[in-house]
């Protein structure tokens, strides 16, 4: 159920939005939310907005959380320099300015997925510096081939997360892709046990290649992205990468928990089929 006052708040924003065309978008989390807040920020430019971006998140150090360590969260580090999209080439929030501030939440959420849409923002993000990143990898451990990318999203994700989708459907839609990629990439922020996805491990043999303990998310996000079929976690890192991908992506139905439902909505919303069991 959607609160009222959640609506009420959103709407007021939207109006003030609209009437000063000013936005101040708050910039957190690691490089898949990092991508979509600097969409929002450069579709509002497009569109004759003021925008600016609260980088105040920056400020904390960096550190990777403990996974099981309940309500501990990671703090990343600045990861959009490789698009060409440094710190400095924004414009950051003055402090003590009036303008209405966009938050991590449902309206956020649905900006992003709305500003990703856009022909001018992707170009943002599809420079030839990311291809090159992945190349190397692509072309010696996946010897140039077609490949399905499965993303494993636990680390400190299992500390907050409101909904996390199995190990065990992730392994049931990925083993379905074995006769039709040639191999499977499994991309994971902890370790992969040698016993885990033995669905994967049996239809795709010797052909299965794993990168796991937090990998650079560059190259990560890039593997995502150049992959034939994405399997995505309810993940914003994976997500991003799909939306920029030119591939068949593969997202959960349920993304949020059951008090998300809006949020859950607007995911609905950018997919056109469903995956019978």
């Amino acid at each position: 159920m959607i609160s009222l006052k959640a609506h009420v708040k959103d709407y007021l924003l939207s109006i003030s939005i609209e009437k000063n065309r000013a936005i101040r978008i708050t910039f957190t989390g690691g490089l898949g939310a990092q991508i979509l807040s600097a969409a929002i920020y450069h579709h509002f430019l497009e569109r004759g907005y003021q925008a600016v971006a609260d980088l105040s998140y920056f400020e904390n150090a960096h550190r990777i959380a403990t996974p099981g360590q309940t309500g501990q969260i990671s703090y990343w580090k600045w990861e959009l320099d490789c698009y060409g999209i440094g710190r400095e080439s924004l414009v950051a929030s003055a402090s003590g300015s009036s303008m209405r501030t966009l938050h991590d939440g449902a309206m956020k959420f649905e900006l992003a997925l709305k500003a990703l849409n856009s022909p001018a923002v992707q170009a943002r993000f599809n420079t030839p510096a990311n291809d090159v990143y992945s190349a190397p990898y692509r072309a010696a451990e996946l010897q140039g081939e077609r490949y399905l990318c499965l993303h494993v999203r636990r680390g400190d994700f299992l500390n907050v997360a409101s909904h996390l989708v199995s190990s065990s459907a992730l392994n049931d839609i990925a083993s379905r892709f074995a006769g039709l990629v040639p191999r499977i990439l499994i991309l994971s922020d902890s370790p992969i046990g040698p016993t885990e996805f033995e669905g994967v491990r049996k239809r795709f043999k010797d052909r299965v290649h794993i990168i796991d303990s937090n990998p650079d998310p560059v190259l990560a996000h890039s593997l995502m992205r150049n992959a034939a079929v994405l399997v995505c976690s309810n993940s914003q890192f994976s997500l991003s990468a799909g939306l920029l991908s030119s591939g068949l992506k593969i997202i959960p139905k349920i993304w949020f928990g059951a008090d998300s439902e809006r949020l859950n909505q607007a995911i609905d919303k950018i997919s056109d089929f469903a995956v019978v069991r």
